[in-house]
């Protein structure tokens, strides 16, 4: 936990990179996204999206759509045409992904160091270019601990043990 809390603590003010957090409606973080902006002179068309993180209770509940859905609108407010990411492959956020029409371009074995020490493969993706998401409007709350915005989670029932229906 402490190795968690140490990167964010570091990174929350890191230059360029936006960051999104989503609460439910008692106020507790469900999940967060962050968005990298490349900061080179030809790459300004570009934006990363990053450690889009949902927690195992609030899987399943629109969290992680309505997290790109904001990335993305904020990415076209600032003129940043493509988008990439990485994912762990064959995790359910590459289906989410693809779902939500990214399409892969490259795939590397043993990239990325799972929790549990063994190495995971990594599937790299963007936005299929015929088929833009579709923008969401948020009401954006300011949060000076996370410098951008926290998005509140309406849908997401306060009592755990119940799960809504799902639309």
């Amino acid at each position: 936990f402490e190795a968690a809390a140490d990167y964010w603590r570091s990174t929350l003010d890191a230059p360029g990179v936006l960051t999104w957090a989503a609460r439910d409606d008692t106020g507790s973080y469900v999940g967060c996204v962050r968005l990298v902006l490349a900061p080179l002179p030809n790459a300004q068309h570009r934006g990363e999206v990053s450690k889009l993180l949902v927690s195992r209770a609030a899987r399943g509940h629109g969290v992680a759509s309505r997290l790109l859905d904001v990335a993305d609108e904020e990415a076209r407010a600032r003129a940043r045409t493509l988008l990439l990411l990485d994912t762990e492959t064959g995790s359910p956020a590459e289906s989410l992904y693809r779902a939500r029409g990214w399409q892969p371009y490259g795939f590397v074995p043993g990239h990325a160091l799972r929790t549990d020490g063994t190495m995971g493969d990594t599937t790299f993706t963007k936005p299929r270019c015929d088929s833009p998401a579709a923008l969401v409007a948020f009401s954006n709350v300011p949060s000076p601990r996370l410098r951008n915005s926290v998005l509140g989670v309406s849908s997401w029932p306060t009592n755990r043990s119940s799960r809504p229906a799902r639309s």
